[in-house]
C-alpha cells in the first residue's frame, strides 16, 4: 500500500511481538509471501498493480500460504460481491484510519492465535 497506509499500521502494532515487513505492491507481496510465510498478512484492496483481491486470492491458491490469515485494510466501499468475497477468503477486515483501535490489535491476536492451533 502506500507509505502513509504502511506506516499507520506500523505505529497501530508497535509494541506488538510482531516482525512487520512491507511490500509496496501486490505483485511484490504476492511473490515474496511464500518464501517468508508471515504470521500473518494485512493488505490493501487498492495498490499499485495487483490489488488486494488479487493479493488475496494469491494466498489462497497456494498451498503454503493458504491458512495465513488476511486482514484487509480498506476505506472502500464495497459491492455485495466483493463483501461476498471477503466473507469467505479473508480473516477480517478494518478501516485505515483504525489502527489505534484496540480491536484491531484484537483482531491480529486473535487470527495469529488460530493459526497457532493448525
Amino acid at each position: 500500500d502506500v507509505e502513509e497506509a504502511r506506516e499507520h499500521a506500523k505505529n497501530g502494532l508497535s509494541g506488538t511481538k510482531y516482525e512487520i515487513t512491507e511490500y509496496e505492491t501486490g505483485k511484490e507481496a504476492m511473490e515474496k509471501i511464500p518464501r517468508h510465510t508471515p504470521d500473518i498478512v494485512l493488505t490493501s484492496l487498492v495498490m499499485p498493480g495487483e490489488g488486494g483481491f488479487c493479493v488475496l486470492a494469491s494466498l489462497r491458491e497456494n498451498p503454503k500460504t493458504k491458512n495465513i490469515p488476511v486482514i484487509i485494510v480498506s476505506n472502500r466501499r464495497l459491492g455485495d460481491a466483493e463483501r461476498r468475497i471477503l466473507k469467505h477468503k479473508a480473516t477480517g477486515s478494518v478501516q485505515k484510519n483504525h489502527f489505534a483501535d484496540p480491536n484491531f490489535i484484537k483482531m491480529v491476536k486473535k487470527a495469529v492465535s488460530e493459526l497457532e492451533k493448525l
